[in-house]
């Protein structure tokens, strides 16, 4: 899965702010349109301003990041130590 960089958010923000269409922002950082208009929409700050945010943004989507669930090879070492465990 791609994600938008930081670099890619703060460009659409202040593309945003001036008045720049989907497309013209879309092709500016190689993205697809839908992916312009569907950032704003899902990332703006619903509590206080109603406003596109990209630091904002960028916090959310790193603590999506660190908080997401990870999967482990099975791996020798770890059925070693499940058989221990349940032996």
């Amino acid at each position: 899965m791609k994600h938008l960089t930081e670099e890619q958010r703060y460009t659409i923000c202040v593309m945003w702010q001036n008045n720049l269409s989907k497309v013209q922002i879309a092709d500016a950082i190689e993205v697809h349109k839908s992916t312009i208009r569907r950032e704003p929409q899902r990332n703006k700050d619903e509590k206080k301003s109603g406003i596109y945010d990209w630091a904002l943004t960028q916090k959310r989507s790193n603590d999506r990041q660190q908080t997401r669930a990870r999967y482990h090879r099975m791996t020798e070492k770890i059925q070693e130590a499940i058989l221990r465990q349940w032996s």
